[in-house]
């Protein structure tokens, strides 16, 4: 994964500052993201007393959005949410995840994949995650550091 521009991030910024409704600015955030970070989905989640609640996606089914996922029952998410640095899951971690029969072109389990997220915070407190999957095993990288095995 390369970084993000200064342009790349000026040009989020103007996008988020010139959005109408919050879920035009997710539409824009989503989109910013696959623009710069090949991924085949990518999921906008807020977190509300202990369960985080899909505000936007991209590359999922649309009933996506009416799912709630309870950190306790989801150890991916919950890794996430955990962190303060993006995680990258290895592609042979055994942690089930959590939009297994969600992608419109397979069903039921996932095969191997690249499986990413980062913990979004504001004032040093979590208000949610971004994840990010794509089906080319090894294409969402990141430092050594924070990787999952």
């Amino acid at each position: 994964m390369s970084p993000l521009s200064h342009s790349a991030l000026l040009q989020l910024a103007v996008d988020m500052a010139n959005s109408v409704t919050a879920s035009d600015r997710f539409e824009r955030l989503l989109n910013t993201v696959r623009s710069h970070i090949q991924c085949d989905a990518v999921v906008l989640l807020r977190l509300q007393g202990g369960v985080l609640k899909p505000l936007a996606q991209k590359g999922l089914h649309r009933e996506i959005l009416g799912r709630r996922f309870v950190l306790a029952e989801h150890p991916r998410l919950d890794t996430i949410y955990s962190s303060t640095v993006p995680v990258r899951f290895s592609a042979d971690c055994d942690l089930p995840d959590p939009y297994d029969g969600m992608l419109p072109e397979h069903e039921g389990d996932l095969p191997i994949h690249a499986c990413m997220g980062l913990p979004l915070l504001a004032d040093d407190r979590i208000i949610g995650v971004l994840t990010m999957d794509s089906m080319l095993p090894g294409l969402l990288t990141i430092s050594p550091a924070a990787r999952l095995n």
